[in-house]
């Protein structure tokens, strides 16, 4: 035990008494639209390489911080100069603007949990189970504090908005890292009690599997209407995969980035989004982002995409998402009227049988 230990600085510690937009803040609150101009997103490394920093800020999300999100260009390169990747190879390829001038949109990128599956059924018991092996290794009283880093609140068993909601399995690991060392363990054994602690969440798992909406209705309307779909998440590859397979989706998604995919960035970056609409030939103003963070909709605002749509079936809050949303909806049950162009931005859309 390390009483005197000084509590880690991190901007995932929220109070769950307190509400999220009190302490809550996002970067893009105070991004003009016209700083959206910039170009040169994608950075080249020495080897044509499209590659993460090996920093330890790169482990604190831009949506929460501003030191990191000002490295982040907030636009993406020059029309028709966007790259992707293919593994870590740098594949640079030519899109051809539509000449569609409805709103009806040819692209939706989807986050995953709290946007298409339940978050906290999911994530709560693997939070709690990973609290109790994490102290059981390191023999420290310390649940309570990594709690507070991931963003649970244990008194509402519910997830806030932060590292567990919006990081990759590698950030949460990292960041349970130092506050391990921040406590007195040296950093070999922290990494061990880590790599032993903290599993996989089983996102697939039919007892913690709870879709939002009836995804193969959502997927097959938007199929029939000739819109591609892309998923673009924080979790593992595996995790994605199997909760896909397990709900009947994967032949329906054209394209999945995932946290753990080399070359991959987290959000709000805006290369993921920009690669997806490079592999798949679509403009970024004919795609739309559906999500329920602030990461999610800041991707969309800094990849300079046709439109965003904040859900409210996450973790989320009306306060945290509406500055950022061009639309707002309960959930993605009401998607369908904002891709095909038959809503305005900023209303509040209804299903139609369309």
């Amino acid at each position: 035990m390390h009483p005197s230990s000084p509590p880690i600085a991190s901007p995932y510690i929220t109070d769950c008494t307190q509400s999220t937009s009190s302490s809550f803040s996002s970067p893009f609150n105070s991004v003009p639209d016209h700083s959206r101009e910039h170009h040169g997103v994608l950075e080249k490394s020495p080897h044509s390489r499209l590659e993460a920093r090996p920093e330890r800020s790169v482990f604190i999300l831009g949506a929460h911080n501003p030191e990191y999100s000002s490295r982040i260009p907030p636009g993406p390169a020059p029309y028709g100069q966007q790259t992707t990747w293919n593994g870590s190879v740098e594949v640079g390829i030519q899109i051809k603007q539509l000449n569609d001038h409805n709103d009806k949109k040819s692209l939706v990128i989807f986050d995953k949990d709290g946007t298409l599956i339940c978050f906290h059924s999911m994530w709560v018991p693997w939070t709690l189970e990973t609290a109790k092996r994490i102290e059981e290794h390191s023999s420290l009283a310390i649940s309570d504090k990594i709690f507070k880093l991931l963003g649970f609140c244990p008194h509402q068993q519910k997830v806030r908005p932060g590292l567990l909601a919006e990081g990759t399995m590698a950030q949460i690991r990292q960041s349970i890292v130092e506050l391990l060392t921040d406590h007195g363990v040296d950093a070999v054994n922290a990494r061990k009690i880590v790599s032993d602690s903290v599993l996989e969440c089983q996102t697939h798992s039919k007892v913690t599997l709870k879709e939002i909406h009836d995804l193969q209705k959502l997927f097959g309307d938007l199929k029939r209407h000739g819109v591609k779909i892309a998923i673009c998440t924080a979790d593992s590859r595996i995790g994605t995969m199997g909760m896909l397979e397990s709900l009947g989706l994967n032949t329906m998604v054209d394209r999945v980035v995932c946290g753990d995919d080399e070359g991959a960035m987290p959000k709000p970056h805006p290369r993921n989004a920009l690669a997806i609409c490079a592999d798949l030939g679509i403009s970024p103003e004919q795609t739309l982002m559906v999500g329920d963070t602030v990461a999610d909709l800041g991707m969309a605002r800094s990849a300079r995409l046709g439109g965003s749509v904040a859900v409210l079936s996450g973790v989320g809050e009306h306060q945290d998402l509406h500055h950022l949303a061009d639309h707002m909806v309960d959930h993605v049950g009401d998607l369908l009227p904002i891709v095909l162009g038959a809503a305005k931005v900023g209303s509040t859309s209804t299903p139609l049988n369309l």
